[in-house]
């Protein structure tokens, strides 16, 4: 029912620049309750998604305007253009970007926190300051690929205070296994 959707309460932080995620909750929506693109749009929006290092462009679901980039498979000058205003360059951004305060507000706010498909590079887990979760905060992450030493290094990194999936598990394993749905 598309009256329901508003009720999840999730937030999506990625480091991600591409917009396939917003394409993709569009089309399910579109799709899914079989509305029209602008009604999925507004349902869409129910989810924050913080692209802490921007985006190629605003996806037109989640934004209007100058920022605003189709998602089309073409490019033009045009749309290189768009995109390079809107990236952030990792080693120019500090913790005191706004894309961080935004990540970092909505992980605070968040009584489960699950990370999938995350490099967990200390750089990144430091602008986000996941020690600083409140102690009620449930954490989980994928760790698709991990040695058991890395698995170590990022068990220290939250202080023991993560949850972490096995090494063969990919991430809708890992979801199916570790994250209850409520």
């Amino acid at each position: 029912m598309p009256s329901a959707f508003p009720r999840n309460r999730v937030s999506i932080v990625t480091f991600n620049y591409d917009r396939s995620l917003e394409q993709y909750l569009s089309t399910v929506l579109t799709n899914g309750y079989g509305l029209a693109a602008k009604e999925a749009a507004v349902l869409a929006k129910a989810i924050e998604i913080h692209h802490v290092h921007g985006t190629l462009g605003d996806h037109p679901a989640y934004g209007d305007g100058e920022r605003a980039r189709d998602y089309v498979p073409s490019v033009s000058f045009e749309a290189v253009q768009l995109a390079a205003r809107c990236i952030r360059v990792v080693h120019e951004q500090a913790a005191d970007d706004a894309g961080f305060i935004a990540a970092r507000r909505a992980l605070q706010e968040s009584a489960r926190v699950v990370f999938l498909g995350f490099g967990y590079d200390p750089t990144n887990l430091a602008r986000l300051q996941i020690v600083d979760l409140p102690p009620t905060t449930e954490v989980f992450g994928s760790a698709f690929g991990l040695t058991q030493r890395e698995r170590q290094v990022v068990t220290k990194a939250f202080n023991g205070r993560i949850t972490l999936g096995q090494p063969d598990q990919d991430a809708t394993m890992f979801l199916r296994e570790y994250v209850t749905l409520e």
